[in-house]
């Protein structure tokens, strides 16, 4: 463990019974502890095309201030697609306090079978290093998308003369610090009409845009709110979004259709093309 404490000159293994860990590895620097490595595991169960329970290891490497120096995946029989999120999502977890670590965001459309047991294990090891269950998550600043769409938001308000549809839910007007309105914030959500992955997981998908227009209907941006398509096929169109900056969304305004993510990408369409309408019968 001399790549995560260089000052190391010995360790002490020992087995624990405090599922889902297996062994506590204890680093020294002569005779002062520096540091922990935690060595977790469980199994899976029914994982679409698995016909056994499907094994996650994982070893949790902490420093002497309770800080996570690295989640390691050590073994894993998991869908390789899926579980690819969870290994975007552990490294976000650097230097982020035990207690605090479920502030950190997990990735959109990371394996619903796998990170329960990513939870479990970093759950306990919160328990045995601080003696109490991890803090509950930050509350999110509700208008963080907003801010990520409008340089000069300050507020927003709901036009409650818009006419919701069946897919473009909400309109809400955009206003600077003058109360100068400066856009309006759409709400698109919609399923999509094929399962989206008709050998993993036959479930449809669903989707929450935040779209954001200027005074011309011209896009500002357009970020994700909450969707449950396969992350590693549907982050892909972030850059169809960013693409889409710029245009005013009146004609033919398509979103390019990623390679092996079309169910995702008529869905977006559909969505694209309901503000379409909503926008030029308004």
């Amino acid at each position: 463990y001399k790549e995560y404490f260089s000052a190391a000159t010995n360790l002490k293994r020992k087995s624990l019974d405090e599922k889902p860990l297996t062994e506590d590895i204890t680093i020294y620097k002569g005779k002062n502890v520096i540091g922990y490595v935690y060595v977790g595991l469980d199994y899976a169960e029914d994982i679409p095309g698995h016909e056994h329970l499907s094994l996650l290891k994982l070893e949790v490497v902490v420093d002497n201030n309770k800080k996570i120096i690295e989640v390691v995946v050590l073994e894993h029989e998991h869908t390789p697609s899926y579980f690819a999120k969870v290994e975007e999502y552990l490294p976000t977890l650097k230097g982020v306090i035990l207690s605090d670590y479920r502030d950190v965001d997990e990735v959109a459309g990371a394996s619903e079978f796998s990170m329960p047991i990513v939870r479990d294990i970093l759950n306990k090891v919160t328990v045995l290093q601080t003696g109490k269950e991890p803090n509950p998550p930050t509350e999110k600043d509700p208008d963080v998308l907003y801010k990520e769409i409008y340089d000069g938001f300050d507020s927003r308000e709901e036009d409650e003369t818009f006419e919701a549809t069946d897919l473009v839910i909400k309109k809400e007007i955009i206003k600077d610090e003058d109360e100068e309105v400066i856009g309006y914030a759409y709400t698109l959500q919609g399923t999509t009409k094929e399962f989206l992955d008709k050998d993993y997981k036959k479930e449809y998908g669903e989707l929450t845009l935040l779209v954001g227009l200027d005074l011309d209907n011209k896009v500002v941006g357009i970020r994700t709110v909450e969707t449950t398509h396969t992350g590693v096929y549907y982050n892909k169109y972030q850059e169809e979004y960013d693409e889409l900056v710029g245009v005013e969304l009146v004609g033919d305004v398509n979103v390019d259709l990623v390679a092996g993510s079309t169910v995702s990408g008529n869905s977006i369409q559909e969505l694209i093309d309901a503000l379409k309408e909503v926008i030029n019968n308004g």
